[in-house]
């Protein structure tokens, strides 16, 4: 099959996205068709996403993710996408970007994906609230938004050490992230960072590193 992304084509219209788009604090991991994909930001009407196996333009393909006890599945059609990196996927493979639209978004997952964006956004703030007080506790709603404080993870053998920090550097046993990400957001990233190879583990730490600026 023949995968083409030089071009990247402008929707219709009536395909543009008419309702608003969640951003996930750095990235979601998920599966599209048969390929690992990280879940940058999604609507009810469709996401844009990275992934490591190509798709053809109008092509098909089932994107899968799961937070918080849900699965949120739908059948997504890629409407324009492009390469964004040769040898930096997980084992040496080429990394692409699409915008997907999904042809079906059943009631059910509507209200998964809902479920799942109002859990990370409470996850959120409840974080921190509790590791902002007693710090800067007078201005922390202000400053929620804000990339002032970080969580710096580090993975020792199977264990995993996590601290906060204003240091934004990220370490080569581990990465760092912006510290308003939910706990369950920081755990997904544990889980796939723990599987994927050298190269992998470089493409969590960069995606990490814009989002941390």
């Amino acid at each position: 099959m023949s995968v083409q992304y030089e071009e990247v084509r402008a929707a219709p219209p009536h395909e543009r996205r008419r309702t608003p788009r969640f951003r996930f604090g750095i990235m979601m991991p998920a599966v599209l068709g048969r390929g690992d994909a990280l879940i940058l930001d999604i609507s009810t009407e469709g996401a844009r996403v990275m992934h490591f196996v190509g798709h053809a333009l109008d092509s098909d393909a089932r994107l899968v993710f799961f937070y918080a006890g849900r699965r949120f599945s739908v059948t997504a059609r890629v409407l324009a996408g492009r390469v964004i990196g040769l040898g930096n996927g997980p084992g040496g493979s080429t990394s692409y970007q699409s915008r997907l639209r999904f042809v079906d978004c059943p009631a059910d997952s509507v209200e998964t994906l809902d479920y799942i964006i109002e859990h990370i956004e409470s996850e959120r703030q409840r974080t921190w609230v509790s590791n902002t007080s007693g710090e800067e506790s007078r201005d922390h709603a202000e400053s929620f938004g804000d990339a002032r404080y970080f969580m710096r993870c580090r993975l020792h053998g199977q264990r995993w050490n996590t601290c906060w920090t204003r240091d934004a550097a990220q370490p080569g046993d581990g990465f760092t992230v912006p510290a308003k990400l939910s706990d369950g957001e920081v755990e997904i990233l544990c889980q796939a960072y723990a599987k994927m190879d050298a190269e992998g583990r470089d493409l969590i730490r960069a995606s990490a590193t814009m989002a941390a600026t």
